[in-house]
Formats: structure tokens, C-alpha cells, sequence
């Protein structure tokens, strides 16, 4: 052992490697104790007799800084609820019947293409119905696919189903089954 321990140095000394280990999930009060010692040049276990202590500054330190390392910048769930009681929701506005069929038509136009999963994919996310089909609009171009001005018309829609019906194989029991040989 170097000399008496200085309480001071040890708070410092705790407090400066809880800040560097940030979150990890690897810095247990053991690891930290056994760090604190290498650092102070102890003897092992020579800091047992201080797990209270550290113990305390760990929660120290916590309630001070750790709660913004983790994300939630200070708000209990608790806090988070009750807030949200206390607040009134955004009255959330219904489409218009324009938009209704602008986004069915869009909709339907993105499946018959076959490309409808990744065209589709995360646009129930957005709230505004407008947002949505600018969204999905952008998609459908970006895809190389045409359709007329605004939306795709019907008559679009049952082409680009039937183009992709015949890009399909036929299934089932529609095609012949290719005779077998038979061996001698």
C-alpha cells in the first residue's frame, strides 16, 4: 500500500472511469473497484472495506449524468405518461374522399406491378394522407413504372396486372406435365 488513502482522490478517481465507461455494460462496481486500485497503486481488496462509498457515488454519478448517456434525457416512462395525459392529442384530420381513391389507385397500381412490398414498405408510418401518396408517388417513378396524370387510371392498373401475369409460370394443373420415359 502507498500511504493513507485519500478519500478525495478516490471520489475523483471512481467518478472520472464511471465517466469514461459511459453505459457499458462491462463496468460492474468490481471492475470499477479493481480499475480505482490499479490507478491509487493499491493492493488488491484494499478498496473492499469502500464498496458503500463507491457504491454511492455510482449512484451519484448516475442520477447526475447517466440518464443522459442512456437517451432518455432525464424522463421516467412515469413522467413520459403523465404528460401525455395532460396534453391533447393533434385532432388527426380524415382524407379527403380524392385522396382515398388517389392512394387505392396507387396502391393497386404498386401490387399489379409486382413491386408492391418494397414500393409499399413503411408508408402506413406517415400519418398525412397528402405525405403518403407524395410519398408513393415518388416510389412508383422512381421504379421506372408510368402511369397518366394524377393517379393511375383503371385500365393502367388491369395492364400492368395483366403484363404480369404472363411474365408469371403457370402453376397448378394448368400446364401439361412433360411425359415420362420409361425404363426397360
Amino acid at each position: 500500500m502507498a500511504g493513507p488513502l485519500d478519500i478525495g482522490v478516490l471520489d475523483q478517481t471512481v467518478t472520472k472511469y464511471l465517466s469514461r465507461a459511459g453505459t457499458d455494460p462491462r463496468c460492474t462496481p468490481k471492475v470499477l473497484r479493481e480499475k480505482t486500485e490499479d490507478k491509487m497503486k493499491l493492493d488488491r481488496g484494499t478498496l473492499d472495506a469502500f464498496k458503500p462509498r463507491i457504491k454511492k457515488l455510482i449512484i451519484k454519478w448516475w442520477k447526475e449524468t447517466g440518464r443522459d448517456q442512456v437517451g432518455n434525457n432525464g424522463t421516467s416512462s412515469s413522467k413520459i405518461k403523465a404528460e401525455s395525459r395532460d396534453t391533447v392529442a393533434p385532432a388527426i384530420v380524415p382524407p379527403s374522399e380524392e385522396e382515398v381513391r388517389t392512394w387505392k389507385a396507387f396502391k393497386a397500381f404498386s401490387k399489379a406491378s409486382g413491386k408492391g412490398a418494397e414500393l409499399l414498405m413503411g408508408l402506413n408510418e406517415i400519418k398525412v394522407a397528402g405525405d403518403r401518396i407524395a410519398a408513393l408517388r415518388k416510389r412508383v417513378i422512381d421504379a421506372n413504372l408510368s402511369f397518366s396524370d394524377p393517379h393511375p387510371t383503371e385500365s393502367e392498373i388491369a395492364a400492368m396486372k395483366d403484363s404480369q401475369n404472363k411474365k408469371r409460370p403457370l402453376e397448378g394443373g394448368e400446364a401439361e406435365e412433360p411425359q415420362l420415359k420409361k425404363e426397360a
